[in-house]
């Protein structure tokens, strides 16, 4: 699953560009790509959402999409691969187990 945190069109070209390797490596490989509007309520559902559907990794771009889908599947074991962000440690999201 590919967390855009807004629809913008370099972030829009990153997602393709990851949704397109992922393919690459796995022609079955089923791969979705939401965006948060910038908003972390709606950030929060999608994360939500790829925990309950059980997600083998979450690809997070951008700050708010990343601090937030790591808070939303801190109690299950998805890796969050996160994208385009500038200074992790700032964010809080390094040392994160």
């Amino acid at each position: 699953m590919i967390v855009k945190q807004l629809d913008h069109a370099s972030i829009d070209e990153i997602a393709v560009a990851i949704e397109n390797e992922l393919k690459e490596l796995d022609e079955t490989a089923e791969v979705e790509i939401y965006s948060g509007q910038n908003d972390q309520s709606t950030l929060m559902q999608i994360g939500k959402q790829a925990v309950t559907d059980g997600a083998d990794v979450i690809i997070p771009i951008g700050t708010l999409a990343a601090q937030t889908m790591v808070v939303a599947s801190e109690d299950i074991e998805i890796p969050v691969v996160y994208a385009t962000i500038s200074d992790p440690e700032a964010a809080s999201l390094t040392g994160i187990d």
